[in-house]
């Protein structure tokens, strides 16, 4: 395995930390919104940043790829594949349940 895959999973790990989701929720979240492809793409940057950082950077990357109203904000995306039925994700609970990259519940 290479270095830059490596990285992929190790971001891929730190984010389904941060955001709470499982392991699926987040392969759905980075297939969906070609943030596999981002990492991997700027790579060299993305590897010498502190986590908070990358996980911002992932979230960035996630709300400029999503083809929902500019208004919504991340927080409610996350909620919803967090806590409802989305396109073969299982329902994992309700509102309330994940929380920001700080740690803060978003519910």
């Amino acid at each position: 395995m290479d270095s830059k895959t490596k990285f992929l999973i190790y971001c891929m790990e730190i984010y389904r930390r941060a955001e709470k989701l499982t392991q699926a929720q987040v392969l759905e979240l980075f297939s969906r919104y070609n943030v596999s492809e981002y990492v991997l793409e700027f790579y060299e940057t993305l590897y010498n940043q502190s986590i908070p950082n990358i996980l911002q950077d992932i979230n960035d990357h996630i709300s400029k790829q999503r083809d929902i109203a500019p208004n919504v904000s991340n927080r409610f995306f996350l909620e919803k594949i967090a806590g409802m039925t989305h396109n073969g994700i299982e329902k994992t609970g309700g509102y309330g349940k994940v929380k920001s990259i700080s740690g803060k519940d978003v519910g």
